[in-house]
């Protein structure tokens, strides 16, 4: 059997992966349930456990911007939820890295443009609507590329 096919371009990028190498932070977390590689991240209890962080819908409406605390990167090196099922649900009780501050790759419903502020909706999905249903502006974030597939780039600082 022989290759027919040959793809001569590379993918724009994997969600959570950093872009490329501009300044950048990023601080542990420890994952409690709904966090996904590539998603942002909000503090469980800030005041009483500031490494516990959650993700998912049900955490941003109505808690809003004050509890974000970051989009969790580095995908590679996490346990995943389903073992090695494809996917980029974390595990319970996993360690995750969550960036305050860098370019990251994002996975975005609908067109976005450089310079777009993006959201977070009520799906747990990121956008550039602002008419969207339960959205909630992720603090300091905006696009800087944007790429086929929906695929973008955010920069968070």
């Amino acid at each position: 059997m022989f290759q027919k096919t040959v793809n001569t371009f590379s993918a724009p990028g994997i969600p959570g992966d950093f872009y490329d190498n501009s300044p950048r932070r990023v601080q542990p977390g420890v994952a409690g349930g709904g966090v996904v590689i590539g998603k942002p991240v909000f503090y469980n209890d800030k005041e009483n456990d500031p490494l516990s962080v959650v993700g998912g819908a049900a955490v941003i409406v109505g808690e809003g911007q004050a509890n974000f605390a970051g989009i969790v990167v580095n995908g590679k090196g996490l346990v995943r939820k389903d073992g090695l099922t494809a996917g980029l649900d974390v595990a319970n009780g996993t360690v995750v890295s969550v960036c305050t501050m860098g370019r990251v790759w994002i996975k975005v419903t609908g067109a976005v443009t450089v310079g777009d502020t993006i959201y977070i909706n009520d799906s747990n999905e990121y956008t550039a609507d602002s008419s969207a249903s339960g959205k909630v502006e992720i603090g300091k974030a905006v696009i800087v590329n944007s790429a086929a597939n929906g695929m973008a780039v955010v920069e968070l600082g």
